[in-house]
Formats: C-alpha cells, sequence, structure tokens
C-alpha cells in the first residue's frame, strides 16, 4: 500500500534539512512527468542527490519488480531544487508479471496549501478520482524503469479532515511519465 501524501510530504521536508546544510552533491535528473494543470501546460522533474555517500530521491518503490512494487512518483518543478512547492505526486501499487496492473492510485498535488484558514493537501485520495496507468515496468540495476499516463481531479484536504472540498479542486489531464526510481532506503 502506498504511503499517504502526509508522510511523503513530512520526508519531502525532511530531505531538504541536509541540502541546505551543504550536505548534497549536484542533483541528478531520474526522469519527467508532463501534464495540463487546470489548463495549463506543466513539467516535473523526478530528482536524485548523493548525500553522505548514498543516493536519495523523494520518488521510490519498494517491492520486487518481478512481482510488482508500491510506487511513488515525486515530481519537481524545478531541475535543481527538491521543493513540494507546485510538486506532483503519484503514488500507487502495480502488481505484474503479465501486463502492469494499477491498484491504490492516488495524486497529490503542490505541497500544503492554505485554504480559508486550514492548512492541507490537493489529493485524489483513493476514491477514484485518479487515473494512472502504467506500461512500462522493470528493473534497471538496482532502480526501476516506469512508464505511464495520470490524469485526476484532485479536491483541497484539509489536515485532520476526511473529507473534501469540492470548491477548491485542482484538475489535472494528459499526464504522462517516464522515470527511474530508487528503492525506498531506510
Amino acid at each position: 500500500m502506498p504511503f499517504s501524501p502526509f508522510a511523503r510530504m513530512g520526508a519531502a521536508a525532511l530531505m531538504l534539512l541536509p541540502a541546505l546544510a551543504g550536505w548534497a552533491q549536484e542533483v541528478k535528473i531520474l526522469g519527467t512527468l508532463t501534464g495540463t494543470v487546470d489548463g495549463e501546460t506543466r513539467s516535473w522533474y523526478v530528482t536524485a542527490a548523493e548525500m553522505q555517500g548514498e543516493a536519495v530521491s523523494q520518488s521510490d518503490f519498494m517491492g520486487d519488480p518481478a512481482d510488482g512494487a508500491s510506487v511513488s512518483v515525486f515530481g519537481h518543478a524545478t531541475e535543481s531544487v527538491m521543493d513540494s512547492t507546485d510538486s506532483i505526486m503519484l503514488s500507487f501499487s502495480v502488481s505484474v508479471p503479465t501486463a502492469p496492473r494499477v491498484s491504490g492510485h492516488e495524486i497529490t498535488y503542490g505541497g500544503f496549501s492554505n485554504i480559508d484558514g486550514q492548512t492541507g493537501f490537493y489529493s485524489s485520495g483513493n476514491d477514484g478520482q485518479a487515473e494512472i496507468a502504467v506500461v512500462a515496468f522493470a528493473a534497471e540495476g538496482k532502480a526501476l524503469r516506469i512508464i505511464g499516463t495520470f490524469s485526476g481531479v484532485m479536491p483541497f484536504r484539509a489536515s485532520g479532515n476526511k473529507t473534501s472540498d469540492m470548491n477548491h479542486v485542482v484538475t489535472v489531464t494528459d499526464g504522462k511519465f517516464d522515470t527511474l526510481i530508487l528503492p525506498l532506503s531506510f
């Protein structure tokens, strides 16, 4: 089962601290996502950096690519900075060995947002407002190459509130991704 967006965003914030302290080396682009957000074409970058001798990324997978995996693809709006502002995150599970089958898909957009005095996320949740399809899914060394498409409607979800605010939504259409992702490291 994919991790919640709240856990991922927390991990994203933690990853920024060492980078700010100068521990991070050059940021490497592992892949890209593209799509249309509320009518505007956008691009996002899947990145990794070496920190204390280990390649780390906010995009990762858990499981054996030969059987399937839980996947998180975190796209940043800029090539060089790991930042959740205007970011997009796809979380889902993939089953194989036949054609990849996606389940538990969720799309989160934009990092923390503040709407009407409430902090939260724009997130599709697991309630069917997101579509993610995987057309290629294979190990490349220790990494995973994953290619696919996505779209969805993401209502605002205030932290601690299980209901979504359909008066504040972000819509993503024509999404595509092609990236390597690293295994989850603890």
